[in-house]
């Protein structure tokens, strides 16, 4: 097979992807709904107290329970 039908072969497979993925993309509504989704999650994160997104004393206290040191 020569080169340039490999790499074109390769170049319509890579568009095709390319195209499907767009598809998809626009048909689910794009990122708008993901974005708006997060945006919910985070105000009622702020809105209940806030508070840290990794709690170190929940984290030390299954340390303790494993029976590790370390």
């Amino acid at each position: 097979m020569q080169r340039w039908k490999q790499y074109g072969g390769l170049g319509a497979l890579f568009a095709a992807f390319l195209a499907a993925g767009y598809w998809g993309f626009t048909a689910t509504g794009g990122a708008l709904p993901w974005a708006k989704r997060s945006a919910k999650t985070l105000q009622r994160g702020v809105q209940e107290g806030g508070g840290a997104l990794v709690n170190l004393a929940a984290v030390s206290s299954l340390r303790d329970q494993s029976g590790r040191e370390g």
